[in-house]
């Protein structure tokens, strides 16, 4: 949905450079002369219904630029028609390689083009995040601030269609069940409110007063104890039956380096997740 709120409200020039791209790789996928010099590379075809094939699809295009110059290059120096590895069958067909060839050559072109994949990363990483068969309601919330920061902070040409994600990105939280997606994120002992530290509502008060609401939206009859406010104190500051969590969250975050996991994803977006919880 960013993705298509994004291809909607691009500039023009944007959006016709998505069209070229789109174009050539049809053409390049008919075209089995010229899929046979690509050393084995698949040109990627973007579907409309799966979220990250655009980005994969132009990815691949600017990976395989360095090839289709040296193929447009060695038609254009070539006089022999049945030598020519893109120029190739009637008329018509010669005009529509032209045309091609026109867009490979157009340094604009592959410029914008990396504008456009810089734009579809951080939603691509999203994606896969998000639509992994293990992600957890507290990693949404933290893809959201992933997002939001990239965002921000990007400095674009394009301006429309990164403010064009950024208000999509709000508007789909706005929309979401924050409460739950906030509480995810306060129970994952990694972060508890440390994130939320700025706004005045997620204090210990506040917190319990969220909690307990979630309680009885899932346990509706079931009454609540005081051990509960007194062990989400101790949650919260470390104390008591928690006093040796921090031990362990070093610990896990250490085996999560080791296995190569970017934990510098985690501490930038604290302070976007403080923007996406003020929205609620």
């Amino acid at each position: 949905l960013i993705v298509g709120d994004y291809f909607s409200k691009s500039n023009a020039d944007a959006l016709k450079f998505m069209d070229d791209a789109t174009e050539l790789i049809t053409w390049l996928r008919s075209k089995t002369l010229i899929l046979a010099h690509l050393q084995g590379k698949v040109v990627i075809r973007a579907v409309l219904t799966r979220w990250t094939a655009h980005y994969q699809a132009f990815v691949r295009l600017v990976e395989l630029r360095p090839k289709l110059l040296q193929l447009v290059y060695h038609d254009e120096g070539e006089p022999d028609e049945r030598k020519r590895i893109m120029k190739t069958g009637n008329a018509a067909a010669q005009r529509k390689a032209e045309e091609m060839m026109g867009v490979i050559k157009n340094s604009d072109f592959w410029e914008a083009l990396k504008h456009i994949i810089d734009h579809l990363e951080p939603l691509a990483i999203a994606a896969n995040i998000t639509q992994a068969a293990h992600c957890r309601l507290n990693q949404v919330l933290l893809t959201f601030g992933y997002l939001f920061f990239q965002y921000s902070g990007m400095n674009v040409i394009d301006t429309r269609g990164r403010d064009a994600i950024i208000v999509s990105i709000e508007s789909r939280w706005l929309k979401t069940d924050q409460e739950i997606f906030v509480a995810a994120v306060l129970l994952n002992p990694v972060y508890r409110n440390t994130p939320f530290r700025q706004i005045s509502m997620f204090n210990s008060a506040g917190i319990q007063e969220l909690l307990t609401r979630l309680w009885h939206r899932f346990f509706p009859g079931e009454r609540l104890t005081i051990e509960f406010s007194n062990h989400l104190d101790d949650y919260l500051y470390c104390r008591g039956f928690f006093s040796n969590i921090q031990a362990r969250i070093q610990l896990e975050i250490g085996n999560a380096t080791t296995n190569v996991c970017d934990c510098n994803f985690f501490r930038m977006t604290d302070s976007h997740i403080n923007f996406l919880a003020s929205k609620s």
